[in-house]
Parts: C-alpha cells; structure tokens; sequence
C-alpha cells in the first residue's frame, strides 16, 4: 500500500514537471524596438519624400524583425495616414498617427504585428495582433540640409527608440 501510494506520487510528479516543460511561450511585450530611421525630402517638387525604419518586436512568441518604409509627393498631405501600409515582413504594418507628421525630423510611427499565440487557444483562435507608437524628435534625428532644399535624416548608428504597446486583440 505505502509502496503503491508512492508510486502514484511520483508518477505524479513526473507528470507535471514534464507538462511544465510543455508549456509553450506566452506572449509578454512591452514595446518594440525602432531603429535605422531615414527620412529624405527632396528639392525637386517631382519627388516623393521618403521615410524607411527597422523595427523589431523582441517578445519570444514572436522575436522578429523587417523593415518598413513608405513615400508622398512633396508639399502634400498625402503622407501615410488611416490605413496602415504592409512592411517587408507582412505581418508587421505601420502609418502615421493622425496628424502625426510634421515634418521629417517630427513624427509619431504606429506599427501593429500579427502573430500566434497557442496560449490563446486552437487555430485559428490563436492569432494576435499588437499595435505600438512612438514619437520621433528632432533630437533623436541627425539631419542635414542642402541649399537646394533637399534633406536628410537619420538615426545615429546606435540610436534605439521603444514604441510602447497600447492595445493587443485576439481573433475572435
């Protein structure tokens, strides 16, 4: 009796610490990493101003990264708004906040990245998408300006900026 009680809580034990170890990952973002923003407004109203940026989403569910960029005519309003344009990777996307472009060294960048997360339950019930923004200052930007009215702005090299999570929904 005292033998088969212990074989019972061992065969227990062991159960659980192997279903532990099955557990998948969780999802547990804060943020995302922007970085290698470039901006360029041309001189010739001819052409588009331009922007390009890498961002990351580090959570371990997901630890991926793609670059995104986008362009509008010079002297227009027609920057990316509303609707939020694909990146490399396809399940990121990203635009403008709504009146979040100033110029090419002040903007805020919303980005949202789908993903699965088992956690959430069974397929196709797993899929989540997060959505970030940030605030890109003329102090995180190094711009240069040519008599012509053409400039560009970067990132410094080691230049990191967190866009916060503020919202994530699941499929329903």
């Amino acid at each position: 009796m005292l033998f088969s009680t212990a074989l019972r809580c061992g065969m227990a034990l062991l159960l659980h610490s192997a279903a532990s170890r099955a557990v998948t990952e969780r999802f547990t973002g804060a943020y995302y990493e922007v970085t290698n923003v470039h901006t360029h407004s041309p001189s010739s109203q001819s052409d588009n101003v331009t922007i390009e940026f890498t961002v990351r989403d580090s959570d371990p569910l997901t630890n991926s990264t793609t670059t995104c960029n986008g362009s509008w005519p010079l002297g227009s309003n027609a920057y990316p708004t509303g609707g939020y344009l694909p990146c490399a990777d396809l399940s990121f996307a990203w635009v403008f906040a709504d009146n979040g472009f100033t110029n090419i060294s002040s903007f805020t960048l919303q980005v949202e990245h789908s993903f699965k997360d088992p956690s959430m339950g069974p397929p196709p019930y797993d899929q989540v998408t997060t959505f970030a923004h940030t605030d890109i200052k003329p102090s995180n930007m190094d711009c240069v300006g040519a008599a012509s009215g053409q400039a560009d702005c970067k990132f410094p090299s080691n230049e990191t900026v967190e866009a916060p999570i503020w919202a994530t929904i699941a499929k329903r």
